[in-house]
């Protein structure tokens, strides 16, 4: 760029092509097809839902039954806890169900002090814990 060169003007030329179609006609047929084929997978895909849903869940029928207990317990842990906390909440509940609770330790330690006791109370144990795994006594 020299500065002793004048700018030259230039003046920008647009040329605009207006079309006119028919009057009224907004969509053409092309993107009306395009809409019904787009309608025709959208309503296969749902109409086979219930089938894919079926499928899927007879084949992870155990681990969803797994989950949905897994969910259930933790509701219903969630709820005991609740009521837990509402019941230690009123007043005098608390220090009555403490002294249950010493009263039972002290019964307990009493009736099972002496070995004949423990013992049969082992041998108690070991047979509910048989039944429970499932071996013969």
């Amino acid at each position: 760029m020299n500065p002793e060169s004048k700018p030259s003007e230039v003046s920008p030329s647009v040329s605009v092509e207006v079309k006119t179609d028919t009057s009224g006609s907004l969509t053409t047929e092309t993107s009306t097809t395009n809409l019904q084929e787009i309608k025709t997978q959208v309503l296969s895909v749902l109409s086979d839902l219930f089938t894919y849903a079926g499928q899927f869940f007879k084949e992870y029928q155990k681990p969803l039954t797994n989950i949905g207990l897994i969910v259930a317990l933790l509701v219903a842990f969630y709820l005991l806890v609740a009521v837990v906390d509402a019941i230690n909440d009123l007043p005098l509940l608390a220090p009555i169900f403490e002294l249950i609770g010493i009263g039972y330790t002290i019964w307990f330690v009493r009736q099972y002090w002496s070995a004949e006791a423990r013992a049969q109370l082992w041998a108690d144990i070991q047979t509910f814990i048989d039944k429970v795994v499932g071996k013969k006594s």
